[in-house]
């Protein structure tokens, strides 16, 4: 049987965000508020919850922004349908591409479609991987030429 791969803190940290943000909107919390009553969130270790915090505030403070970028990427689809949990990674990942210098395109659309299998299933992990791969491709196509950055 094979063992199951240990999560890097970089892929915890956007893990954590994507879900204090989704508690946050769910929950019409502030972003503090909701990372205090996170248990998980409190468990981590300090690297994971910086991260975690990094991109969460980073995507409240551009959350306009990417929202917008999001929605012009939509093909026949509303913003407004699109499950919560599938907006709150995207902007995640969009984030990452659009604001993290060190972050390759490739690597933050990665991320953002594994955690779309597993909190959201297979379509709309390719629903996401369409997304996020025109909005790179539009706003940073440099970023697909980037090398991998030790610890992802």
């Amino acid at each position: 049987m094979a063992k199951k791969k240990e999560m890097g803190p970089r892929r915890q940290g956007r893990e954590m965000a994507m879900k204090m943000l989704y508690q946050a909107v769910v929950g019409k919390q502030e972003l503090e508020a909701a990372s205090e009553s996170f248990p998980e969130f409190q468990r981590a270790p300090d690297q994971v919850r910086k991260f975690a915090m990094e991109l969460a505030r980073g995507v409240l403070e551009h959350g306009k922004e990417l929202d917008s970028k999001i929605e012009e990427a939509l093909n026949k689809w509303k913003f407004d349908r699109l499950a919560v949990i599938d907006i709150q990674l995207m902007r995640v990942a969009l984030f990452e591409i659009l604001y993290s210098a060190d972050i390759p395109a490739n690597v933050a659309i990665d991320e953002a479609i594994e955690l779309a299998k597993v909190y959201s299933g297979t379509p709309s992990a390719k629903f996401v991987n369409g997304v996020l791969g025109t909005l790179a491709q539009k706003y940073a196509p440099e970023k697909f030429q980037q090398k991998k950055p030790k610890g992802e």
